[in-house]
């Protein structure tokens, strides 16, 4: 029951980061990067295995987020 509700709180803190990153919030898309790089990354890698390579790929996901937000 806990673990749904921060869940629950996590996609609504997303939600709002998300709309504030729409409207050009900056700082709103750091947010949400700092909080989902290591997961990104996390995948990333396991499908590549290497380091650079899967650095490039994660900041490519994010740069992305940023471009197609809206």
């Amino acid at each position: 029951m806990a673990r749904r509700i921060i869940d629950e709180l996590s996609v609504q803190e997303d939600i709002q980061l998300a709309t504030r990153t729409k409207a050009g919030d900056e700082s709103a898309f750091q947010l949400l990067f700092d909080k989902h790089y290591n997961w990104v990354y996390s995948k990333t890698y396991r499908m590549l295995g290497n380091h650079q390579d899967t650095e490039e790929v994660s900041l490519d996901i994010f740069m992305k987020v940023w471009q197609k937000i809206d």
